[in-house]
């Protein structure tokens, strides 16, 4: 038992397998994640099922936030303030949409790529 996904916030479980069903090593073995969306899954796992593929896009949705009890928390947010991407000042809690669409090369956004650098200085 811990945490596993994508950023390491779902909590995991034990591999049990059916009675009387035997592995031999190296021999794959299939999960079920349940009954999910697209965007739960892409969030949770960095994927998408192949049943949910045939949707065109998927967002989920995700947040950060400076936290108030970092050292340099006033200077984070003078960096916010005067320093941040396309000259738009954010605030110490953001929000940003991860998405998976077919012919989407997969990058992220910027202003989140920039945001988690500050975040952790």
């Amino acid at each position: 038992t811990g945490y596993m996904g994508t950023f390491g916030t779902t909590k995991g479980s034990q591999l049990r397998t059916g009675a009387g069903r035997k592995y031999k090593q190296g021999e794959e073995v299939y999960a079920s994640y349940g009954p999910k969306s697209a965007a739960e899954y892409l969030l949770d796992h960095g994927f998408v099922t192949q049943q949910t593929r045939s949707m065109t896009t998927c967002v989920a949705e995700i947040s950060f936030e400076i936290d108030p009890d970092d050292r340099f928390y006033d200077d984070k947010l003078d960096v916010l303030e005067f320093e941040t991407y396309d000259s738009a000042p954010m605030e110490p809690l953001q929000s940003f949409d991860i998405v998976s669409e077919v012919g989407r090369d997969g990058e992220p956004d910027p202003a989140m790529i920039q945001f988690l650098r500050l975040l952790k200085l």
